[in-house]
C-alpha cells in the first residue's frame, strides 16, 4: 500500500502538466474517496503556479533587490527547493547566503511555527555547522514567502573535495569524525538534518567541513504545504541515494536522528568506494524508492581493492534498514571510527546467524515485534558464545559440541519466534511474554541436555534482570545452577562457576549480602579448575570486593579489587571489560580510604578509557566521572571537580530529563561540592531538586533518599539552620540504621553529626 506522501507526490506529478479543466476532472476522479487529499493537492498546485513564476526570475532580475535587511548581489544556485542568493547584510556588514524556499506559508499559525523553528536553529553554534543568522518572510506576488540568511561558505562539496585532495581512507575517516561531531551537536539540541548529501557538506580550503541547511528540512516541513513536492524527478532520485528507508516510506513519526546516521553511512560509503550504496541512476522515483527501501548495499570493497572488515561493518551498521540496528547517534558512529583508527575493537558487529534466523522467521512465519527479536537475538548470541568448554575439553570434541549446541539453540529460538507471531492469535506480544514462553518450554526442550539448559536459564535470568523482573530472575538463575549441578562431578567442577556468578550478582541486587557472599565462595571453589586466563576468575574477585565494600569493609574490598586487577593485568587482554571494572572499583574504594593520589590516577584513566569505548554520555561513564570528581574534591581540586560535576549534571538533564533518578544523583553531588567549596547557599537549590525527584519514590529508593537528606542536613548546619538540619539527620538515621545496622561507617557518621547538634 502506498504511503500518503508517495500518493500525494504521484498525483501531483500527474496533475501538474494538465490544463485547468483536465486537472479539475483528474483530481475529482482520483480523489473521489479522499476529499482532504484533493484539498491538499489543489492548494499545492495553486501555490506552485503563484510562487513558481516569482522564483524563476533570472539573475539580472534579482540583482539589487532587497529582502528584509539584505541586498541581493547574485544568484548562487537554483534547485527544486528554491533559490540560493549571494547577498550583503548592511548591519552588521557581511556577505550571506540567502535561501528562498520554494513554497508558501499559508496563515498566521504556519508563519509563527516557521519563525519559532528558525529561532531554534539560529542557536546552533558549532564550527562545523554553517550558522543560520535569521529566518523570516517577505511578500512574493501576494504569497508569504519564507527565506533565511545563513553563513556564506567558500568550499567544495564533500565528494569533490575528497577526490581533488586525493585523501586516503584514514584521512577521510578523520574528516568524517568532525562531520559526525557537528551532526551530533545539532541532534543534542533536537534538530535533525534529514537531507545530508555531498552538496550540503562543503569542505573549505583549510580542510574543515561545514554542514549547510541544517534544519532546513525541519523549517520547511512545518506543514505539508511547504514540502518540496514538485522537484524534478532526477533531483528527487539524487536525494534518495542518501535517504533512510523510513524517510522514503514517508514515515515522519519514525524518522529521528538515526535517519541522519543512515545518510552519514551513505556518504561514507560513497567517499570510500567512489560509488553510491544503491544503483539507482536512471530509475524513476518509485523504482529507486523500492531499491533503497528493500535492498541491502553490497560491500564497498571490490576484488583486488578490499577494505578492512571492521570498516565494512561500521558502514553496514549505518545503512541497516531497521533504525534500531544502526548506531544510536552520530557520536556512536564517530566513536567507532576513532576506535578503528586507533586499531581498537569496534563496537559494531556484523549480523549474527541468530539475527538472520530471526529475520527469516519474521519474514516467513509472520511479524514478530522488533523488541522481541532483539532480546532473543541478544540472548542467543550470548548462549552460543558461552559454550561449555569444560565438557568439550574433557570429551575432546569442542567443535562438534559447538555446532550441535548452536543447531539446538537455533531450532529452539525459531519455534519461540514463530509462537510469538502476533497474527497467530490476534494479540500483541510483549517482550516479557516471549521470555515467559521460552522459560516454560526450556525444561522440556532440553531435558536431556542439562549443561546447555543451564546456560539458557542463565541468559533468560540475565534478560529478566535487565527488565527489572526480580522473581523471574531469581527463578531462572537458580534453575541455571540446578541444571549445572546435574552434570557437575562435585562442587569443584568448573561448570558451576558462571551460573553461580550470575546468581551472586542477583543476590547483590537484593542487598542479600550474606547469601551473595556464600554464593561467591562456591563460585570461587568451582572456578579454581578454570584456565588461569579465564575472565570468570577476575569476575568473582570483583563480586567479592563489592560484597566487602557494601558490608562496610573498605580495606578488605580494596585488597580484593587490587588482587583482581593484578590478575587481570597479568592474564587478560587490555580491552577486557572486567579489567576496567576492577580498576574503577579499586579507585572508588581507595578514594573512600583516603588514598587519593592513586584513586585519582586510576579513575582518571578509567574515565578516559570508558569514554573512548562507551561515549561521554553513557550512564556508567557519568557515574565514574562523578567518583573522579569526588576524589578531586577531597584533594581540594575544586575547580576540576566543579567542571566534572556540572558537565555530568547537564548531560543527565539533557539526555535523561529533569525528573530522572540519575539526575537526582547529579543534583545531590553538585550540592555536596558547593558545600565543600564554602558556598552552601548555592547548594540548597540542588539539594531541594534532588529530594523533589524522590518525593514520591517507593521503598526501593528509601536508602538513597536518606543519604540525600543526610547531605542536606550538613548543608543546613553550614547555614546555621540547626533545627532543620537535625530533622534531616533524624529522618536519615532511621532508614540507614535499619538498612545497614548501627555499626556501619555511614550510620555512625550520621549519628555523630546528630549528637553534635544536640550537644552530646
Amino acid at each position: 500500500m502506498k504511503g500518503r506522501y508517495e500518493r500525494l507526490r504521484e498525483l501531483f506529478d500527474a496533475a501538474e502538466p494538465l490544463g485547468p479543466d483536465e486537472r479539475t476532472a483528474f483530481l475529482a476522479r482520483e480523489c473521489a474517496d479522499d476529499p482532504e487529499l484533493q484539498r491538499d493537492l489543489t492548494e499545492l498546485l495553486s501555490t506552485r503556479e503563484r510562487v513558481g513564476g516569482f522564483l524563476q526570475q533570472g539573475a539580472v532580475a534579482w540583482s539589487g533587490r532587497r529582502i528584509g535587511r539584505y541586498v541581493i548581489e547574485d544568484v548562487i544556485a537554483e534547485g527544486g527547493m528554491g533559490l540560493v542568493l549571494r547577498a550583503r547584510q548592511e548591519n552588521p556588514d557581511r556577505r550571506v547566503a540567502l535561501k528562498i524556499v520554494r513554497g508558501a506559508l499559508v496563515g498566521d499559525r504556519l508563519k509563527q511555527r516557521f519563525e519559532l523553528e528558525a529561532r531554534t536553529l539560529a542557536r546552533l553554534g558549532h564550527p562545523g555547522i554553517a550558522q543560520i543568522f535569521e529566518a523570516g518572510t517577505f511578500d512574493a506576488g501576494g504569497e508569504t514567502q519564507p527565506f533565511f540568511a545563513m553563513e556564506l561558505v567558500d568550499g567544495q562539496p564533500l565528494t569533490g573535495y575528497v577526490r581533488q585532495a586525493n585523501l586516503d581512507p584514514r584521512a577521510c575517516l578523520r574528516l568524517f569524525i568532525r562531520i559526525c561531531e557537528a551532526v551530533h551537536h545539532a541532534h543534542l539540541r533536537g534538530v535533525i538534518h534529514r537531507d545530508l548529501k555531498p552538496s550540503n557538506i562543503l569542505v573549505r580550503r583549510d580542510g574543515n567541513p561545514k554542514i549547510l541547511d541544517f534544519g532546513v528540512a525541519r523549517l520547511t516541513d512545518v506543514d505539508a504545504r511547504l514540502t518540496t513536492i514538485g522537484e524534478e524527478t532526477g533531483r528527487i532520485v539524487g536525494t534518495l541515494a542518501y535517504m533512510s528507508p523510513e524517510q522514503v516510506r514517508g514515515d515522519l513519526d519514525g524518522t529521528d536522528v538515526r535517519a541522519d546516521v543512515y545518510a552519514l553511512g551513505a556518504l561514507l560509503y560513497e567517499t570510500l568506494s567512489g560509488r553510491l550504496p544503491h544503483e539507482i541512476d536512471g530509475r524513476d522515483f518509485l523504482a529507486a524508492a523500492r531499491i533503497v527501501g528493500e535492498e541491502t548495499p553490497g560491500p564497498m570493497g571490490r576484488p583486488g581493492a578490499a577494505l578492512p572488515a571492521d570498516l565494512e561493518t561500521i558502514v553496514a551498521t549505518c545503512l541497516r534498514h531497521e533504525p534500531d540496528r544502526r548506531y544510536g547517534s552520530a557520536a556512536e558512529l564517530a566513536d567507532d571510527l576513532k576506535r578503528f583508527l586507533s586499531d581498537e575493537p569496534i563496537a559494531a558487529r556484523p549480523p549474527s546467524t541468530v539475527y538472520h534466523l530471526a529475520k527469516f522467521a519474521r519474514r516467513n512465519r509472520g511479524a514478530v515485534i522488533a523488541s522481541t527479536v532483539t532480546v532473543i537475538a541478544l540472548a542467543a548470541g550470548l548462549v552460543v558464545s558461552l559454550l561449555g568448554w569444560a565438557e568439550a575439553r574433557r570429551a575432546g570434541r569442542a567443535a562438534t559440541l559447538a555446532a550441535d549446541e548452536s543447531e539446538a539453540v537455533t531450532g529452539f529460538l525459531t519455534d519461540i519466534l514463530t509462537a510469538s507471531d502476533p497474527y497467530h492469535d490476534g494479540t500483541e506480544v510483549r517482550v516479557v511474554e516471549v521470555l515467559d514462553r521460552a522459560a516454560e518450554r526450556l525444561a522440556d526442550e532440553f531435558a536431556g541436555r542439562p549443561e546447555l539448559a543451564s546456560r539458557l536459564h542463565g541468559v533468560l535470568g540475565e534478560t529478566y534482570r535487565g527488565l527489572g523482573q526480580y522473581e523471574a530472575t531469581d527463578r531462572q538463575l537458580r534453575l541455571a545452577v540446578a541444571r549445572a549441578e546435574e552434570t557437575a562431578t562435585g562442587p569443584d567442577d568448573p561448570v558451576l562457576a558462571w551460573p553461580l556468578v550470575l546468581l551472586g550478582d542477583h543476590l547483590l541486587d537484593g542487598d542479600d549480602l550474606a547469601a551473595a557472599d556464600s554464593t561467591a565462595a562456591l563460585a570461587a571453589r568451582a572456578a579454581a579448575g578454570l584456565p588461569s586466563d579465564s575472565p570468570v576468575i577476575c569476575r568473582i574477585q570483583l563480586q567479592r570486593g563489592f560484597i566487602a565494600e557494601w558490608s562496610g569493609d573498605l580495606a578488605g574490598a580494596a585488597a580484593l579489587f587490587d588482587e583482581g586487577l593484578t590478575l587481570a593485568e597479568d592474564r587478560l587482554d587490555p580491552a577486557a571489560e572486567v579489567r576496567l571494572d576492577l580498576q574503577v572499583a579499586l579507585g572508588n574504594v581507595l578514594g573512600q580510604l583516603g588514598e587519593l593520589d592513586r584513586a585519582r590516577d586510576l579513575l582518571a584513566d578509567g574515565v578516559a578509557r570508558m569514554r573512548a569505548s562507551l561515549g561521554a554520555e553513557n550512564p556508567t561513564v557519568l557515574s565514574v566521572q562523578g567518583n573522579l570528581a569526588g576524589v578531586h574534591e577531597q584533594l581540594g581540586e575544586f575547580e576540576r571537580a566543579l567542571v566534572l560535576r556540572e558537565s555530568s549534571l547537564a548531560i543527565r538533564r539533557r539526555v535523561l530529563g529533569d525528573d530522572h533518578p540519575d539526575t537526582a544523583v547529579g543534583e545531590h553531588n553538585l550540592a555536596h561540592l558547593y558545600r565543600e567549596m564554602g558556598r552552601p547557599a548555592e547548594a540548597v537549590p540542588h539539594h531541594e531538586a534532588a529530594l523533589a525527584i524522590f518525593a514520591d519514590a517507593g521503598p526501593e529508593r528509601a536508602v538513597l533518599t536518606a543519604m540525600f537528606r543526610a547531605g542536606y542536613g550538613k548543608t543546613l548546619v553550614a547555614l546555621q539552620r540547626d533545627a532543620a538540619a537535625l530533622a534531616e539527620f533524624d529522618a536519615a538515621y532511621v532508614v540507614l540504621e535499619e538498612a545497614f545496622g548501627a555499626d556501619h561507617p555511614r550510620v555512625r557518621a550520621i549519628a555523630a553529626d546528630r549528637d553534635s547538634l544536640r550537644g552530646n
